[in-house]
């Protein structure tokens, strides 16, 4: 779908955002001005000890603490190396260490600074947070977060997902990461494959390897916070909930965690040609040899494409690798402008299928039976109206501004979009795990109670949209039902860290009343998933399943639809994968009663 960007409607949303947000606690602050560093908030980790600082809802933070020696100079396109051992305290109140990206806000759509880059590759740290009264020899649950933004933004500090209060009130350690973004941390060139160090090296997926490397780093150091090394919940948002997937598919990533939440995450792994091949040979537009190329010709080392394309193929393998590693990063990463989209994210083929990191199956069709994934419980969930958030800021389906153009075909189209991404990130998934382990527990998000500002309905226009459940969980809500639904989401995720199963069960403290979650189930007529809502209809369980050959039969058979090329539109952009190089066009020509055109 092409997104554009309507100024005064971003600047709307950020006004509506801000009313919403103003109902809770304010979010954290991203340092620890006027806490006091006091030798109570050290602790020793294997590198060194680090020194922490007294943090909101009666927690102590340490940010910015090392897990991989800097990915710079020789180390770019490298498998990430442990730190350095160190004797002096670091004082771990540093939460800038921010990855090499394009600035601007995925959840708060500071839009206005999208044109400059920020960080640095200089950025594999993460944060803990942790109750401040635990006691000694007890050892809470872990759940490291993995933060979104197409694995081309977002970073450890991102304040809205600080997380103070939902370790308060879940009585868990959280630890938000950093990884490699962009070309950094997923790039497939055969310059780097020929010169790597290590069957994963030779993967291309940095930023994966950089995510390993901090579960390690977990395992190891962890229980010196008061953690558990043995009960770890991998977790992320978006293209983080993608992430963990993928961990969960790799055989690399085997006993590196204990529990898996994917939210929101749609897993779809690039071909390794798609990845590193030129354009005109199948690859992407941003394909590792497409880069090259334009490095080739800024250096001035080629005349033209073609010139460039040769050359590299030509060049001695080391003496590439070399120039790759030298070349400014900022200039690399500004090759991208191009195709950059929402938020500062920018087009490019990650999570490469070499078969080590990353296995040439998808979720669905990986041989569960074969033991070949890490079967550990898993929680998977999607929102009500994923692709709202991507909408409403489409000049096709909102004018400045009136807002919506024509209700009914946006409302249409949500449905459709947002059906077809619970199918890609949940069910099919979930239908996959299920055949071979029963702890599988799906969500869907449905609370979309937004105020009406001015003639703009926001329920009409964002509803559950795209991310807009972290709030529940990472920020205190004040308002009664907010309240409600925060507190049990609170409770079944850390709940789910605890054992494995999001309802109540054990000795876990803070343990509100919950409806009962029933893991999913193949067989026809069970109850799928639980259904996260407030007020009238609230929480409850839901039988609903949804499958790819439906929603394609709906969409052709949908009477709302009297414009064949609507319905074409909508095929292309559900169904239509990222690389075209080998598929099968018969279907889409002949769907319909009048069939599609190229």
């Amino acid at each position: 779908m092409e997104i554009r960007r309507p100024i005064s409607l971003v600047l709307l949303l950020l006004s509506f955002f801000l009313i919403y947000l103003s109902q809770s606690k304010t979010f954290s602050p991203n340092s620890p001005q006027g806490s006091s560093l006091q030798e109570k908030f050290d602790r020793q980790t294997e590198q060194g000890p680090v020194r922490g600082f007294k943090s909101k809802h009666n927690t102590i933070t340490w940010q910015g603490i090392p897990f991989a020696k800097p990915p710079v100079g020789e180390l770019r396109w490298r498998s990430p190396r442990p730190p350095e051992k160190r004797k002096d305290i670091l004082l771990a109140n540093n939460n800038d260490t921010i990855c090499l990206q394009r600035s601007g806000s995925i959840m708060t759509f500071r839009l206005i600074t999208w044109r400059y880059l920020i960080g640095s590759e200089d950025c594999l740290y993460l944060n803990i947070v942790a109750p401040d009264d635990i006691q000694a020899g007890e050892q809470l649950p872990v759940v490291i977060w993995l933060h979104g933004g197409g694995r081309s933004k977002g970073d450890k500090g991102d304040k809205d997902y600080a997380g103070e209060h939902f370790v308060r009130q879940g009585r868990v350690i959280l630890v938000n990461i950093n990884h490699r973004l962009g070309p950094f941390g997923w790039f497939l060139h055969p310059a780097l494959v020929e010169t790597s160090d290590s069957p994963a090296e030779r993967s291309g997926n940095f930023g994966t390897l950089d995510i390993m490397e901090a579960l390690k780093w977990t395992r190891s150091n962890i229980q010196n916070f008061g953690g558990d090394s043995n009960n770890i919940t991998l977790a992320g948002i978006s293209t983080g909930g993608s992430n963990v997937l993928s961990l969960v598919l790799s055989p690399q990533a085997k006993g590196l965690f204990d529990r898996a939440i994917v939210q929101s995450g749609i897993y779809r792994p690039d071909t390794q040609a798609f990845a590193s091949l030129p354009k005109n040979e199948g690859g992407h537009i941003n394909s590792a040899s497409e880069i090259v190329n334009k490095v080739l010709l800024k250096m001035e080392l080629a005349k033209n494409e073609d010139d460039a394309l040769h050359i590299q193929r030509s060049m001695d393998s080391q003496e590439l690798a070399d120039i790759l590693r030298k070349f400014s990063s900022k200039d690399l990463l500004n090759f991208y402008t191009e195709t950059e989209y929402v938020s500062g994210m920018i087009d490019f083929p990650s999570l490469n299928r070499d078969g080590f990191v990353i296995p040439f199956k998808d979720a669905e069709t990986l041989s569960v039976k074969s033991g070949s994934y890490n079967s550990v419980p898993i929680m998977l969930g999607s929102n009500h109206d994923e692709n709202k958030i991507f909408m409403a800021f489409d000049l096709n389906y909102v004018s400045i501004p009136f807002g919506i153009r024509d209700k009914e075909k946006y409302q249409r189209h949500a449905k459709y979009f947002s059906d077809n991404w619970k199918i890609n990130s949940v069910d099919k998934v979930a239908r996959a795990f299920a055949e071979t382990q029963d702890n599988v527990y799906v969500y869907r998000f449905d609370w979309d109670n937004f105020p009406k500002v001015g003639w703009i309905d926001f329920s009409e226009l964002i509803g559950a949209a795209h991310i807009f459940e972290t709030p529940f969980l990472f920020t205190q809500q004040k308002k009664p039902k907010r309240k409600a639904l925060s507190d049990a989401m609170i409770a079944y995720w850390t709940n789910f860290a605890y054992t494995g199963s999001p309802n109540n069960s054990g000795n876990k403290p803070n343990k509100p009343e919950l409806p009962f979650w029933s893991n999913w189930s193949n067989d026809e007529g069970a109850d799928k998933l639980i259904i996260l809502n407030a007020g009238k209809n609230g929480i409850h369980m839901s039988k609903e399943a949804l499958f790819k050959d439906q929603l394609k039969a709906d969409l052709r058979d949908d009477a709302n639809i009297t414009n064949p090329k609507e319905r074409c539109e909508l095929y292309r952009i559900m169904f239509f994968p990222k690389d075209m190089s080998n598929y099968d066009f018969s279907e889409y020509l002949s769907f319909g009663n009048e069939g599609c055109s190229l």
